[in-house]
């Protein structure tokens, strides 16, 4: 962990270990912690316009900055060398206020079984599915894929999973993942994947909408989750289901030089 200031400004750098065997390197993850700086403070920090030969000396291949979209911060933030990404909506659904997608269609949604896993993954390294890394032009698409599915993945031992999936004749055509909270009563939407080759059939209303009423229906009272605004198929959804956008935050990066 590394503090980064400017004027009054302190910013912390972490390098999560988990990134390194998916991209070879390093990656940083900053972020806004105070805008109030303390000679203690100043001491034990960096220029923020040194983040750049940190991460040359430290072999961290990309930083990533997530937050509020504060205007001086931003350009502060370009002025140092970061490029836009993207912006990410949170959004939050009730029970009392969900509304159903109805569609004629008799393709059932299921919960996803253990043997489904592997084909779950299969699909998630064949879908773009506007993850923050993914977007990024700079980063090779292949392992952007792959960290999609190792993050998918990641869920699948978690005592709160729950998947959901949806075919049409044999064939998996999408899947979404929820961490349940049932003690509390809350559910939080962390992945959804539709195939290429179904997208645009309504595949993905069907497979959302059903899988947030089963949820519902479940005992939870508050779904919560996000997408990226570059990603209007999934925020037409969200707002046909009647969940609102509760928070949003721009993502910048900048990339090691060499």
């Amino acid at each position: 962990m590394k503090y980064f200031h400017h004027e009054k400004d302190i910013f912390q750098l972490t390098t999560p270990e988990y990134e390194v065997p998916v991209f070879g390197d390093q990656i940083g993850e900053l972020e806004l912690i105070s805008t109030e700086l303390s000679e203690i403070d100043i001491m034990k920090t960096v220029p923020l316009s040194g983040l750049e030969d940190y991460m040359e000396q430290n072999k961290i291949l990309a930083c990533t900055f997530r937050g509020k979209e504060d205007i001086n911060i931003v350009r502060l933030l370009c002025e140092t060398g970061f490029k836009f990404v993207g912006t990410y909506n949170k959004f939050r659904g009730s029970f009392d206020e969900f509304k159903e997608i109805v569609s004629n269609s008799n393709i059932e949604v299921n919960r996803a079984s253990e043997e489904e896993y592997e084909e779950i993954l299969t699909l998630e390294e064949r879908v773009f599915d506007y993850s923050t890394f993914q977007i990024d032009p700079l980063l090779d698409p292949q392992i952007t894929a792959y960290r999609n599915a190792v993050r998918v993945k990641s869920y699948f031992n978690n005592s709160l999973h729950r998947a959901f999936n949806i075919r049409v004749n044999k064939q998996l055509a999408g899947f979404i993942q929820f961490l349940v909270d049932d003690k509390r009563n809350v559910a939080a939407c962390v992945n959804a994947a539709v195939d290429p080759g179904f997208q645009g059939l309504f595949i993905g209303p069907k497979l959302y909408s059903d899988a947030f009423k089963m949820i519902f229906n479940s005992g939870v009272k508050k779904i919560n989750g996000g997408y990226s605004n570059q990603n209007p198929a999934v925020a037409k959804i969200i707002s046909a289901c009647h969940f609102k956008i509760v928070d949003q935050e721009i993502h910048l990066r900048i990339h090691r030089k060499s």
